[in-house]
């Protein structure tokens, strides 16, 4: 009968795979920050911050330089025509008699609801 090697997941790490022996010894490496900051990104809100230092000193320049207002201000907007629509295909009369023959059919339908058997044949 075999034994199965059961593996202690308490004391053991599963598929762990020893790093081998390399060239040199990475505790002898020295972290120099200055490198960090060569490799890292900026960060967003000091670009943020730098950008809008940028546009306010592009501003104050132009502003200096005596520039009409009407660079700076908004853009105008186009004025509309008035909308031009076709004529009603019905009048307003027409329109409530349609409205008056909806309610008539609605009463009759609630009537006949009320009493299927009365009106069944």
């Amino acid at each position: 009968m075999k034994k199965h090697r059961l593996m202690d997941y308490n004391n053991e790490i599963p598929f762990e795979k020893q790093v081998p022996a390399g060239f040199h010894d990475p505790i002898e490496d020295k972290f120099d920050k200055a490198q960090k900051t060569m490799v890292e990104e900026k960060r967003r809100d000091w670009q943020e911050r730098d950008d809008r230092k940028a546009d306010k000193d592009k501003l104050k320049k132009r502003k200096n330089e005596d520039l009409p207002e009407s660079i700076f201000g908004e853009k105008h907007e186009k004025k509309r025509s008035k909308l031009i629509l076709p004529e009603p295909q019905i009048s307003d009369k027409e329109l409530e008699d349609i409205i008056k023959i909806g309610h008539v059919f609605d009463s009759v339908r609630e009537l006949v609801d009320d009493n299927p058997s009365r009106f069944s044949f």
